[in-house]
């Protein structure tokens, strides 16, 4: 009894630890967006889609769990959010950011600024994946940096693939909860 108390007093004063950010001020609670919390349901998720006159355009399994793509929440430079529901109960939320007239260079711009946005409030973001490689005729780059505190991780992506003059580029952020 008296060893577990001590485990669990230590992981409490572990978790009130912050992550320190860049500016050596205290970091800001990771939390997922548009106030949810994670083990929410879906039913009262929907409720609150329906209130903010957005839509689920999509349902569908995915590894397991059930995503729910919704569109037309109104922030900008957001197409869509997809949210991901284990056991019925919400454990990650996925962003996607783009505008059909930027090029690469537009979509560089907006992945550096959201990083330094993240950093400020977060800390230094640890890379977690750079790569450039060919998939046959495609180009695939890949950049990520991951944000964790306890019972949340963030992780913002840039993905692009181009093969010739075609290319479909995306900025994604993804709150997944522990």
């Amino acid at each position: 009894m008296r060893r577990s108390f001590l485990i669990l007093a230590l992981w409490t004063l572990a978790a009130a630890i912050p992550t320190s950010p860049a500016s050596g001020q205290q970091a800001n609670e990771l939390k997922p967006p548009f106030n949810t919390y994670w083990g929410l349901t879906k039913d009262k998720l929907l409720l609150n889609i329906e209130g903010a006159k957005a839509k689920v355009v999509q349902t569908r399994n995915v590894n397991g769990r059930e995503a729910l793509t919704v569109e037309g929440l109104l922030f900008p430079k957001l197409k869509r959010v997809i949210f991901f529901f284990s056991e019925g109960a919400l454990n990650e939320v996925e962003l996607q950011y783009g505008e059909d007239y930027w090029d690469s260079s537009g979509y560089n711009e907006f992945f550096d600024n959201w990083r330094r946005t993240l950093e400020s409030k977060y800390g230094i973001g640890r890379l977690i994946t750079r790569t450039r490689k060919r998939d046959g005729e495609t180009l695939v780059t890949i950049i990520g940096y991951q944000w964790a505190q306890v019972g949340t991780t963030l992780q913002l992506y840039y993905f692009s693939a181009d093969k010739g003059a075609d290319g479909f580029r995306i900025v994604s952020l993804h709150y997944r909860g522990s």
